[in-house]
């Protein structure tokens, strides 16, 4: 709809600088809400097995030693 109307204001010769920046930049957010998204799907999926390992033997350590400590 945005589009269209600063079609119409080119045409009829009011080019509407303002509108089309909001519109890089809301394109620009766009991309980057985008990339940023996908980064973490990357970092989080495809690290998930590593992740899910180093979580097992922090717990693992960490029951090691409130038993060492406990003992003490």
């Amino acid at each position: 709809m945005k589009s269209l109307l600063c079609l119409a204001r080119a045409k009829a010769g009011k080019f509407d600088t303002k509108g089309k920046i909001e519109q890089m930049t809301d394109i620009i957010k766009r991309l980057k809400v985008w990339t940023n998204a996908k980064i973490l799907d990357i970092f989080f999926f495809g690290l998930f097995p590593i992740s899910q390992l180093a979580g097992c033997l922090i717990l693992f350590l960490s029951s090691v030693y409130m038993s060492y400590s406990s003992s003490m």
